[in-house]
């Protein structure tokens, strides 16, 4: 096994932003990516879309939330079941990413066939609760 070596140092801004490009050039959804245009998306977000910021206003208001565990290798169910999620009330929803995309496995996740009930059973089983509440 070849050894790698690791140090603490300091990337150059600019090949850290050539191997920044090279890495979403990898993905469909990152050669689309403007790195200047990201970064004034999320500086322009309101505070109730900053996670730590809604956590701090929740502890000040005596508050907490839950963190479902749920996802879907699917994008657009991912879409529904996180819209389903904020339905049934929760306030802050973490999104794990997929272990297909994690390793770069862009046919698998696209291919990928998973049956969804558990998951959408989850989303159920929060509405029905809140709604008992």
């Amino acid at each position: 096994m070849k050894e790698i070596k690791i140090r603490n140092k300091r990337v150059d801004d600019d090949l850290l932003m050539k191997r920044r490009r090279a890495e979403l050039d990898k993905w469909p959804t990152g050669k689309e990516v403007d790195f200047e245009e990201a970064v004034a998306y999320q500086k322009s977000l309101p505070d109730s879309k900053i996670w730590w910021k809604v956590m701090v206003k929740l502890r000040e208001e005596g508050r907490m939330s839950v963190f479902p565990r749920a996802g879907t290798p699917i994008l657009e169910k991912m879409i529904e079941l996180c819209q389903g999620l904020r339905e049934s009330g929760v306030v802050l929803i973490p999104v794990t990413t997929d272990s297909y995309t994690r390793w770069a496995s862009m046919r698998r996740s696209r291919n990928n066939k998973r049956k969804l009930s558990d998951r959408q059973s989850t989303v159920k089983r929060l509405s029905d609760y809140q709604s008992r509440g």
